[in-house]
């Protein structure tokens, strides 16, 4: 399941990716991808990416939604 998660993750932010507008402004690097082996050190950068990218897509005019619940939906 991480492993699916990272790639669309990635996916999503790399150039051409459905958000890669998005990507700068949230300071994803896609020179540094988010890695199976690096997500838990990462993971304040990745909480932080992910604040970023609800604000600009609600300044945008998209429906953001809380991340943290659906994850606790998930489990």
């Amino acid at each position: 399941m991480t492993k699916g998660c990272v790639e669309n993750f990635n996916t999503n932010f790399f150039k051409v990716g459905k958000f890669e507008i998005f990507a700068g402004g949230m300071g994803y690097d896609e020179n540094n991808p988010i890695t199976e082996e690096n997500i838990v050190n990462r993971a304040s950068e990745i909480d932080y990416m992910l604040d970023q990218f609800k604000i600009a897509m609600s300044k945008n005019g998209m429906v953001t939604y809380d991340i943290e619940n659906a994850v606790r939906r998930a489990e």
